[in-house]
């Protein structure tokens, strides 16, 4: 059995001691970083030794892609 852990990228060191096997990303806060937050996450997470395997939170909760307020124009460049 595999276990995986969601937290913050200055945490992952630890979680690695603490035996995590994987990383799991959320989603919607890593595709609103800058280029520059995302290449210190990507070092982040490959300096713990750990991979990212998963992600949660593919949509933010001011998302909308149901109901009447849905909007998914977004969703060819998003996906």
């Amino acid at each position: 059995m595999r276990f995986g852990i969601c937290c913050g990228a200055a945490r992952f060191p630890r979680m690695k001691e603490l035996g995590y096997d994987y990383i799991e990303a959320g989603f919607n806060s890593v595709v609103k970083m800058t280029d520059e937050e995302y290449e210190e996450y990507v070092k982040a997470v490959t300096d713990s030794g750990m991979k990212v395997d998963t992600c949660n939170g593919f949509f933010g909760p001011d998302t909308f892609i149901v109901g009447p307020d849905a909007d998914i124009s977004f969703l060819p460049e998003y996906v």
